[in-house]
């Protein structure tokens, strides 16, 4: 590995740590608002957010037209549906049970992934797999805390998230094959989930207060900051290097969680969250190398 190799990986590493930390803290910022305003307005301010600064982004560095075209519109449009539905599901989960817990739930992604794999390509699930799977499922059965608590749906939400967080590897992967520039794929991100969220949003719009406000323009930033830097940190290093990083927003989320809760993990909670790490990033470091090669 050559030195500059070395620097580009680094690089990478700490984008894809700094979008972790941004995933807990926009989860955190979300829990802190309580209900207070609709998570469907919520994904309308940040996704606009996101999308003004994106635009000028782009209004300065490309000043051509073709930019702009494109000839998969269906991944780019998939690749907004499923991220909404990703921050819609963790937004009113973390309403009902902790951050670390919720985004562990989320980051189960990685084990969704061999089964569309099979579902979309026919691709035969690697049985390899199944040391990072089975793991992974018994870790999440111990957050979930087996009993009535389980068929609860707020328990599910995240887990529907993690499945969405699924699809967003698929579709950028696929965009990646087709070389679809970075900045495009941004660009219609955000412009395609404002437009999905601008008439949820504002037929449930409230009335935020000042500090409710504060929390808004926090929750746009850290929300923005979370889907670029990923979609970036991916120049400089491979999937199957950075993807293991993802756990990382877990431990964020349990530091959030004491500070502002005070809330510790159980025991249950923390054989489970060791559990899906070990899981998942078996199955992830398994699952490279097929998805880079079907997609």
């Amino acid at each position: 590995m050559n030195m500059d190799h070395k620097k580009n990986l680094l690089l990478g590493a700490l984008l894809s740590l700094l979008s972790y930390f941004c995933v807990s803290s926009t989860n955190t910022l979300v829990k802190m608002i309580n209900g207070r305003v609709d998570s469907l307005q919520i994904l309308l301010l940040q996704y606009a957010f996101g999308w003004v600064i994106i635009f000028l982004i782009c209004a300065f560095k490309q000043k051509k037209i073709s930019f702009y075209k494109s000839e998969h519109f269906g991944l780019l449009f998939l690749r907004a549906l499923v991220g909404v539905g990703a921050f819609f599901f963790i937004f009113i989960a973390v309403q009902h049970m902790s951050v670390a817990n919720a985004t562990l739930l989320f980051n189960t992604g990685p084990f969704f992934i061999p089964f569309l794999l099979f579902l979309f390509y026919k691709e035969t699930i690697d049985h390899r797999l199944w040391f990072g799977i089975i793991p992974g499922f018994i870790g999440i059965a111990f957050i979930l805390h087996p009993g009535a608590s389980v068929f609860q749906w707020h328990a599910i939400l995240p887990l529907i998230s993690g499945l969405c967080l699924a699809f967003i590897y698929l579709s950028l992967g696929r965009l990646h094959h087709y070389k679809e520039p970075t900045l495009r794929i941004l660009f219609y991100l955000f412009l395609f989930a404002t437009l999905m969220t601008l008439p949820f949003g504002i037929f449930y719009w409230q009335n935020p207060s000042s500090k409710d406000w504060i929390l808004l323009a926090l929750i746009a930033l850290t929300s923005f900051l979370a889907q670029t830097m990923i979609a970036f940190s991916l120049r400089y290093g491979s999937t199957k290097a950075l993807a293991p990083l993802c756990y990382t927003s877990v431990i964020f989320a349990i530091l959030f969680d004491w500070i502002f809760w005070n809330d510790i993990p159980s025991w249950a909670s923390i054989v489970g969250t060791a559990l899906v790490m070990i899981g998942g990033i078996t199955a992830i470091l398994i699952e490279s190398k097929s998805i880079k090669t079907k997609l």
